[in-house]
């Protein structure tokens, strides 16, 4: 489908992803705190947070921890991942992700 841009496809997919891009929509967070909203065990958020991070949209506030622990860290969105958080919260966007998923798109 023409229009949807394939990273929202790809992070749209992972309810985990979205998770926290809305718990980081309102600002910074705790790991601890995102983890809970993101409803994970830790392996799995530690992942999410690598693929968030790899794709722009999220960062790591301050230079304390490593991406190995990411409960003990601090995250924000990037402008990028504003932009994306904004996108996810629009009805129509949905509406696309749902079409585009449905012709393998």
């Amino acid at each position: 489908m023409a229009g949807i841009d394939p990273e929202l496809l790809f992070l749209a997919a992972s309810r985990r992803a979205v998770g926290v891009l809305d718990a980081l929509s309102d600002g910074p967070r705790q790991g601890v705190e995102l983890r809970k909203c993101a409803g994970c065990g830790k392996h799995a958020f530690a992942g999410t947070l690598r693929t968030l991070a790899a794709f722009g949209v999220i960062r790591r506030i301050g230079g304390h921890g490593s991406w190995d622990e990411p409960e003990s860290g601090v995250y924000a969105l990037t402008t990028t991942g504003c932009e994306l958080a904004d996108g996810l919260g629009d009805l129509e966007t949905w509406t696309a992700i749902y079409e585009a998923y449905l012709h393998g798109c």
